[in-house]
């Protein structure tokens, strides 16, 4: 067997003893009460408001969409005699904030009016070859195409 030699520990000092003992009074300050109660509050108000401002905008989404369920009424109606034209409109359109209405004749005679009143506001002659037999537009609106009756087409961009 192997014998190992075991060194002697030295003596542990007392850390009581050397230690500087400092007492402190376990009461809380009032401040510290103070600033404890004014979070609470802050708190539970703050979460109070926000579960209210998410009921307030379930209900504005039901009361959106709701309608979308129910059927549609027409509630008035607008009649008004835009100028007379020599040739048949082929194309009557609004604008995208139905402020200004724009109707084009085949004969190219462009006018632009006011659609609640039917004032207009001015007729613009295009210098067109031919007469227009037909016009068609994109579903985006942003595009419109016109056809002659010699065969020719020509096609416009909206700015």
């Amino acid at each position: 067997m192997n014998e190992t030699a075991i060194e002697p520990t030295r003596p542990v000092p007392d850390i009581k003893a050397s230690a500087v003992t400092y007492r402190r009074s376990k009461k809380t300050s009032r401040r510290v009460i103070l600033i404890d109660r004014a979070a609470d509050l802050i708190i539970t108000w703050g979460g109070l408001a926000v579960i209210a401002t998410v009921f307030a905008i379930m209900a504005f989404l039901v009361w959106v969409v709701v309608p979308l369920f129910t059927g549609g009424d027409v509630v008035g109606e607008a009649r008004y005699r835009v100028a007379d034209f020599p040739q048949p409109n082929l194309l009557l359109t609004l604008e995208e904030e139905n402020a200004l209405a724009l109707a084009l004749s085949s004969g190219g005679l462009l006018q632009v009016f006011h659609p609640g009143t039917g004032r207009m506001i001015t007729t613009i002659g295009l210098d067109l070859a031919a007469p227009i037999a037909a016009v068609g537009r994109t579903l985006s609106g942003d595009d419109i195409a016109l056809g002659f009756a010699s065969a020719a087409s020509h096609s416009f961009r909206q700015p």
